[in-house]
């Protein structure tokens, strides 16, 4: 039996409401839904050693002394094109956040330094969005001395 002309409009609607709500869904996806790591930092891959933040910190540092933590999204640097970039770069020690940079897109390049005091060991966080591949994290435990 044909489905009359309102069984079809109405069938239209529910299925044009139903397409939007989901991409509408998708685009207010959690970013930190899907973190990347490096599986295996030794060995990055291609894409993880684009995308991972590298860090560069003291193997030791003295309590209640500032230390610099160094960071770059890539090796070499990540590009920085209107298409593809990091958009922003967040620092933090267990679960505070210390420093966040927002990086505009054809402009500034994923590297930076940022000054830390710690008064015990903890775990520092670094997470990097890229606008096309998400949100990359590495971690390292800094270990604090006397």
């Amino acid at each position: 039996m044909p489905a009359s002309r309102r069984t079809f409009v109405k069938s239209l609607v529910i299925g044009a409401v139903g397409a939007v709500a989901g991409r509408a869904r998708a685009q207010d996806a959690d970013p930190f839904a899907t973190m990347h790591r490096a599986a295996d930092p030794a060995h990055p891959t291609p894409e993880e050693r684009a995308h991972a933040p590298a860090l560069t910190v003291p193997a030791r540092v003295r309590s209640g002394r500032a230390f610099d933590l160094g960071i770059a999204v890539g090796a070499p640097l990540h590009e920085s094109s209107a298409e593809h970039h990091i958009e922003w770069i967040e620092v933090r020690v267990g679960s505070r956040q210390v420093a966040r940079l927002e990086l505009a897109p054809a402009g500034a390049q994923p590297l930076l330094r940022v000054r830390i005091v710690l008064g015990e060991s903890a775990p520092v966080r670094v997470m990097a969005m890229c606008s096309r591949h998400g949100l990359w994290e590495t971690t390292r435990t800094v270990q604090v001395g006397a």
